[in-house]
């Protein structure tokens, strides 16, 4: 190690590896083909401070890279295959069983239910619209003042049906859904009243 700081002495890439605390020459290779250390320059060997610096650069910006699954010298890290297999395993049920809960129609698709609930609220509010029109068919005696009154009443209902919030175990289920609530009101969709 005295000999790597002699300053006549020229920095191989052993010397680079065993500088920076690298296992093999190899690694020093392979970080100056990915472009993270500079080069040997003709025979003066490699400049070990620039080394330094470059590899400190380069572990500070990869901090273990675990998008690419790499260890800091680009060595694959170690993988646990019992636990690995454990999670495949795992997954796999899940996804057989929501298969079988469907095949089984245990389980609805939410745009399903979304549709068969939305044409469930357009019924009953046709329903309730109806009420003022029967109302006035069998109680012949109405006024029109009552008449106003009972439209007044049932918009007033529709509206406050129309506003009342989405219960909260609904609303969690629903943020865990990939499934925009907005985006599936019809674009005609007026308010009542």
């Amino acid at each position: 190690m005295n000999e790597l700081f002699n300053p006549e002495t020229k920095f191989t890439q052993k010397q680079i590896a065993t500088l920076l605390g690298l296992e093999s020459d190899r690694q020093v290779r392979n970080l100056i083909n990915k472009g993270i250390l500079p080069a040997a320059k003709g025979r003066n060997g490699m400049d070990p401070l620039k080394c330094i610096h470059a590899y400190i650069a380069y572990k500070a910006q990869a901090g273990g890279n675990a998008e690419t699954g790499t260890d800091f010298d680009g060595a694959e890290p170690e993988v646990d295959y019992e636990v690995e297999r454990a999670l495949n395993v795992r997954e796999q049920r899940r996804a057989r069983r929501i298969q079988n809960e469907l095949a089984l129609k245990t389980l609805i698709p939410t745009d399903v239910c979304i549709h068969i609930y939305s044409s469930l609220v357009a019924a009953a509010r046709s329903k309730v619209l109806a009420i003022e029109g029967k109302a006035t068919t069998e109680l012949p005696g109405l006024s029109v003042k009552d008449r106003q009154v009972l439209r007044g009443l049932l918009y007033e209902a529709l509206a406050d049906l129309s506003d009342e919030p989405i219960p909260s175990s609904l609303r969690a289920y629903l943020d865990e859904c990939t499934f925009d609530l907005d985006a599936a009101a019809e674009p005609d969709d007026q308010s009542v009243g």
